[in-house]
């Protein structure tokens, strides 16, 4: 069965591999990601399905990426060059390379390894968000947190999320008050952490707000997929640029303004629940609800809180 799925995999992912990276004036490729966030859930019903619906709005390229062999020595060299974008793109060049190292952690091929270059390749054309060069100081993230200002709705630009991310980071004392946090001693756990913070501000926000914070916890559940390629100085620039991109987001669109009905989970059910909610995002064939699922699953596993549970239910109720 496991072969079969790589088999599947593969196959679907060749038929991603010659679009684009953006698509209608700079929106992101979700393909690959989601594709490899349905195999994260292990969903191969939905993997022909997805790719199918998925490249009716996609835009084939003329560039052709070589996979290289030695992937691991890939990520080691180019990672530590561009980890400081973390926040480029609405987050989607490190979420589209997470997910290529995280396939290729799972079963390595060629079309994997052509798709580890192409997603390096689209990170590193990114335009960094600010963020500090390291952490440096001893504010805990939920006193960071706590003291975060927010943009009034009147002053966001419209357009893509990244005009409101960049606002959000030249608010005065936002850069400093990221600086001031305290370095983690557990960088997984602080990525879990910072996820579950993102997690409670898209509950209690609705539309394009609960959309945008839907970013903050999925790119902090993937950074950490790229921690075993990065050198301790590496490891800090990507966590300092991780909570800068989270901070950016709540400055921008934590607007507190819903009430939401909270789903009822009885001790015990937590895995069925987040299965069938998966199944249901995978049905529905969306790029976000697909790898947010991915994440929610994740994050509870690794952490037991509820949170992530009703965040998913939420966001596909929406």
């Amino acid at each position: 069965m496991r072969n079969t799925i790589n088999e599947l995999y593969d196959s679907e992912l060749e038929r991603l591999i010659v679009f684009g990276a953006e698509y209608d004036g700079g929106f992101s490729n979700h393909g690959p990601m989601a594709l490899e966030a349905l195999a994260s859930l292990e969903l191969p019903d939905a993997f022909g399905p997805y790719v199918t619906e998925v490249s009716k709005k996609l835009e084939l390229t003329e560039d052709v990426y070589i996979g290289r062999a030695d992937w691991q020595s890939q990520l080691q060299e180019e990672l530590p060059q561009i980890v400081y974008k973390a926040g480029s793109q609405a987050g989607h060049g490190l979420l589209r390379v997470a997910h290529a190292t995280r396939a290729l952690g799972r079963h390595e091929s060629e079309i994997r390894r052509r798709e580890l270059t192409a997603a390096l390749g689209y990170w590193s054309r990114g335009t960094a968000l600010k963020s500090p060069e390291a952490l440096s100081g001893t504010l805990e993230l939920s006193d960071l947190l706590a003291r975060l200002p927010r943009l009034d709705a009147a002053q966001r630009p419209d357009g893509l999320l990244v005009y409101g991310l960049r606002m959000a980071m030249d608010e005065p004392g936002v850069f400093d008050l990221v600086a001031s946090t305290r370095p983690a001693e557990d960088l997984p756990a602080a990525f879990d952490r910072l996820a579950l913070a993102a997690c409670a501000a898209q509950v209690r926000n609705t539309g394009l707000n609960n959309f945008a914070l839907l970013h903050g916890v999925t790119v902090s559940m993937m950074a950490a997929e790229l921690l075993p390629y990065l050198h301790e100085a590496a490891q800090r620039r990507l966590e300092s640029a991780v909570i800068g991109f989270v901070v950016a987001a709540v400055v921008a669109f934590d607007d507190n303004s819903a009430s939401p009905d909270l789903l009822k989970i009885e001790a015990g059910s937590e895995l069925d629940i987040l299965h069938e909610l998966a199944q249901k995002a995978a049905a529905g064939l969306n790029d976000h609800d697909i790898k947010f699922a991915d994440a929610c699953t994740r994050l509870y596993k690794r952490t037991g809180s509820s949170l992530p549970i009703q965040a998913l239910a939420l966001n596909l109720e929406a």
